[in-house]
């Protein structure tokens, strides 16, 4: 497990579901890039869910990680 998969996974399961911009932020506040940020969360394999769309634009996209099986 990579230092950022680490740290997306810790900080999703104390957040759970939480705003991608409120992740990306704090996540590049650690010194993580764009890049190491998108691949830990395709390996950990965490969740996109959105609130609303109105007039066919999505207002807010939040990430969490999938139930363990």
């Amino acid at each position: 497990m990579t230092t950022c998969e680490k740290w997306l996974f810790d900080f999703l399961t104390s957040q759970g579901l939480t705003c991608c911009d409120y992740v990306r932020k704090r996540a590049f506040e650690q010194g993580f890039t764009r890049k190491e940020l998108k691949l830990a969360r395709k390996t950990l394999g965490v969740k996109c869910w959105n609130d609303s769309v109105i007039n066919g634009e999505t207002l807010n996209w939040f990430w969490y990680l999938p139930e363990p099986e």
